[in-house]
């Protein structure tokens, strides 16, 4: 048995299944142009972002492959666009299995931010000794200052936490000399 993109194949079969298909395309369309080819596309949930520049156009498809389902993408691009009798070239895509880009719109946009009580939990310290580590050179710098504090992104702790050699206990006294 091979595969193609998570898709099983077996002698003469081919598993269906949905993908996501961002065809990128060279042309400038009015809103009335995207208004018709959202009509045009529409049993395939398409979304079409554009600019003066170009357009953007997805859809969802099925298909038993990854190529097929760029083909069955571009075909229904083709013909919308064609049927409005707009000027367009296609200079690229982007195909997604739908599963995987159902669970990349649902992780988190903005990485995980952290406050000094979460750095002195995550260092295993007081909020005393982790505002001290954070005035340091060594510490990252935070990604903002709010109201409340320092913010940081948790990576760049645990990255800090990594490299850090923490020396437990109180550091001695100076000695007379």
């Amino acid at each position: 048995m091979a595969t193609d993109q998570g898709t099983k194949v077996r002698r003469g079969e081919v598993r269906k299944q949905e993908w996501s298909v961002a065809v990128v395309v060279g042309c400038s369309l009015t809103e009335a142009e995207v208004d018709a080819v959202l009509d045009r596309l529409s049993p395939d949930a398409p979304v079409v972002s554009y600019s003066p520049d170009g357009a953007n156009v997805r859809l969802s498809v099925v298909a038993g492959t990854v190529l097929g389902a760029a083909k069955c993408a571009e075909s229904k691009v083709r013909r919308a666009l064609a049927d409005l009798g707009v000027e367009f070239s296609i200079e690229g895509m982007q195909v997604t299995q739908a599963e995987a880009l159902a669970d990349w719109l649902d992780s988190p946009v903005v990485p995980a931010l952290v406050g000094v009580r979460e750095v002195a939990e995550l260092l295993g310290v007081s909020k005393q000794r982790a505002s001290e580590l954070a005035r340091s050179k060594k510490f990252p710098a935070p990604l903002t200052t709010l109201a409340s504090g320092p913010v940081w992104t948790e990576g760049s702790v645990r990255c800090f936490a990594e490299t850090w050699s923490r020396r437990p206990g109180r550091p001695a006294a100076p000695q007379p000399a």
